[in-house]
């Protein structure tokens, strides 16, 4: 699924689950907080796996933050709530190289409270013994936690994080990115490991944009970026990039246990010496936690000027014999805690304001500004949300504003500075016409404003982009799609499939290329091959039918054809479905548009591809059966394996629990999976079995 389809989906349940109040689940061991833990804990699951496995933000670092604290203090009050286990991160993806941590690798507890920070003061000093502990303090840099292994003075192995039990090995991805990695170290300390952050430079990550831009490839965030880089499994074909990451090690921890000095700023020495960078000059002795003020103000005020991304100041207990003492949760050291920054603001100057129309022709005001730099990305538009927000803030040209970067990717307006008169030019908003190349006129409704022609220009650009993104096309991503619709090669939904007549145009456009138009081809016919009604339905736009209603919808249905005729009664049989889905469900097959689409669709052979997909699942052995997968497949790779599993109506499992039918064993070596399949009583499949059950009968 699309990351940006999922921080939509995601971003609907922050507000659910914020407008839920703490209160109603305070007593401990009752119903009401179980169920808001459970809630809670799917919810932050989904948030790590997209930061730590498909390496974006769905949420900002606030929601998460607050959401995983609730849920921390919900598990403390009721044995029974806590099923979160040790997993600080996400279990690694089931297709990758994976390798168990000497030490457990754990995440820091985080806050943005000074009160908070001396509470953590308070606890400290209780262990030890009242006297008034030192700490060190280091800058957070924004990245990819990383563990580097060295074994008889030689670097063996590169892990990320993972779940802080097991992590994703990425030796040789680190070894091609980050240059500046010692390969060879003093064997006086026997085998240890140093943990530390891989991250970009501000100016490498805006270099790479501005290259891979070009071919449709941007990165929202450079930990994205960073993370991308690592994980890449055939990052040989990059052979010519010149990108390089950088590396600041925080810890060093002897791999049989223990620490080869007694303070944490004599780690960081060592670490110098060794060959690392260990973050000076941002590193502080704090002889007591009060200091911290002066620092943090002092580092805060830095942070938009520094060469690379931080979030934070981690706040350490310096006496490394005090860490034994003071001991770990299931989730964090209680010897250091990470305080965080608040999001970067940046003032900036409104020079004008546009209208934007989305794919169902809602109209929202887009502010055009004086370009700056937030988080290390230059920003020059964000959006004014909606006439409403616009008219009660007087934003006209001029203003001054405040901009941020949600969750440090999506750049929106959070404050108005006040600008004198003299600057600020009142230019209305023409709120009566559509700003597409017909004019067509505007309606309002329940306080949005919405284009009445459902064949403009931006509207069908957006629709191109979603039905894309929908039935997840590799290589037709937003700027992508743009391109080609501001050439006139795709102008509505039949033409994504009608490429092949405009490749030779196309391969010579610059960015391009035969090898890079081949590839979207073939990207175009194998979505259309793995359609399914699910994907079908969320593809066709259809207001408020989001992919999860998609996806109930298509397992009441059937068929297109059923939902085309179910009546609006019968649409509210479905769970999920209320009078309002229902009537824009309707709605949305009687109009002339959903009539011509569907035609499209069926003369390009896809409505055909769809029922033939569904067909094979309703009589595929593996429908509804939790399949999970171990070893490296001979005949096709993991992810077109879990590809035709999902086209058959199987659920794919990335580890192996009760709940699991079959696991399919592609290789005879030893896995943990297949001692867990054996007692649970999963049933084993080979490669050969699978594929014979994926077939229907």
């Amino acid at each position: 699924m699309s990351v940006w389809f999922r921080a939509m989906l995601v971003g609907r349940r922050v507000s659910r689950l914020s407008r839920r109040p703490r209160d109603e689940c305070g007593a401990a061991g009752d119903d009401a907080g179980r169920a808001r833990a459970a809630e809670l804990r799917r919810w932050v699951r989904e948030c790590a796996k997209a930061y730590y496995v498909d390496s974006c933000s769905l949420v900002s670092d606030e929601v998460y933050d607050a959401a995983l604290s609730e849920l921390r203090e919900l598990e403390e009050k009721d044995p029974l709530r806590r099923e979160l286990g040790e997993e600080v991160g996400h279990r690694p993806a089931p297709d990758r190289l994976v390798a168990r941590h000497a030490n457990p690798m754990l995440s820091l507890s985080s806050t943005r409270n000074l009160e908070d920070l001396r509470r953590f003061d308070e606890r400290v000093r209780g262990v030890g013994c009242g006297t008034s502990p030192e700490y060190a303090v280091e800058l957070k840099y924004d990245g990819v936690a990383l563990s580097l292994q060295y074994r008889e003075g030689r670097l063996d192995r590169v892990l990320t994080r993972g779940d802080g039990q097991v992590g994703e090995d990425v030796t040789r991805a680190s070894l091609k990115y980050i240059r500046t990695l010692p390969l060879c170290v003093p064997r006086d300390y026997g085998d240890f490991e140093v943990r530390g952050e891989a991250y970009l430079l501000k100016s490498e990550f805006e270099k790479y944009n501005n290259v891979e831009g070009q071919r449709g490839v941007v990165y929202a965030h450079a930990r994205n970026l960073a993370s991308g880089l690592l994980l890449r499994k055939n990052f040989e074909k990059f052979e010519g990039e010149s990108v390089q990451v950088c590396f600041t090690a925080y810890s060093l921890l002897l791999l049989n246990g223990g620490y080869p000095a007694s303070t944490q700023l004599e780690v960081l020495d060592l670490l110098k010496r060794i060959g690392f960078h260990n973050g000076e000059p941002f590193v502080r002795r704090l002889s007591r936690i009060e200091e911290f003020d002066r620092v943090e103000g002092e580092w805060s005020l830095l942070r938009p000027e520094l060469p690379f991304m931080v979030d934070g100041i981690v706040v350490k207990v310096n006496d490394l014999s005090l860490y034994y003492r003071l001991g770990c949760t299931a989730h964090a050291p209680r010897y250091a805690m990470a305080f965080k920054f608040s999001p970067e603001r940046v003032a900036s100057t409104v020079l004008g304001i546009r209208l934007s129309v989305g794919r169902t022709g809602r109209v929202t005001p887009v502010a055009l500004l004086d370009p700056v730099r937030v988080g290390g990305v230059k920003v020059s538009r964000a959006t004014l949300h909606n006439r409403e927000y616009l008219e009660k803030n007087h934003i006209s040209t001029g203003s001054q504003i405040l901009v941020e970067r949600s969750g440090d990717v999506i750049p929106k307006i959070v404050g108005v500075v006040g600008s004198p008169a003299s600057e600020v030019r009142w230019e209305p908003v023409d709120w009566s016409t559509c700003p597409c190349e017909q004019k067509c006129p505007l309606k309002t409704q329940n306080g949005d404003v919405f284009c009445t022609n459902s064949t403009c220009g931006q509207q069908r650009l957006r629709q191109l982009t979603h039905f894309c993104g929908a039935l997840e096309v590799d290589g037709l991503g937003a700027s992508t799609v743009s391109q080609l619709f501001s050439m006139g090669l795709v102008e509505d939904i039949r033409d994504v499939f009608h490429l092949d007549r405009h490749a030779s145009t196309l391969a010579c456009q610059r960015g391009w290329g035969e090898r890079r138009v081949r590839n979207l081809l073939a990207s175009v016919e194998s979505a259309k091959r793995g359609a399914t009604l699910d994907k079908l339905v969320f593809a066709l736009g259809i207001k408020s039918v989001g992919r999860a209603l998609s996806a109930k919808l298509a397992e009441r249905i059937k068929s297109l054809d059923t939902l085309k005729n179910m009546s609006q009664s019968e649409l509210q049989s479905v769970a999920e479905v209320g009078p309002v889905v229902a009537s824009a469900v309707e709605s949305y097959f009687a109009s002339e548009f959903a009539r011509d689409l569907l035609a499209s669709l069926s003369d390009v052979g896809l409505l055909a591809e769809v029922e033939r997909n569904e067909s094979a699942a309703r009589q595929s052995a593996l429908r509804g059966k939790n399949v999970a997968f171990s070893g490296t497949l001979r005949s096709m790779s993991r992810r077109k394996a879990v590809g035709l599993l999902i086209l058959c109506g199987g659920r794919p499992q990335s580890s192996v629990s009760k709940s699991t039918d079959y696991l399919v064993v592609a290789d005879d070596r030893p896995s943990k999976k297949v001692l867990d399949a054996k007692k649970c009583h999963v049933t084993l499949l080979t490669e050969e079995e699978y594929l014979a059950k994926l077939r229907p009968p």
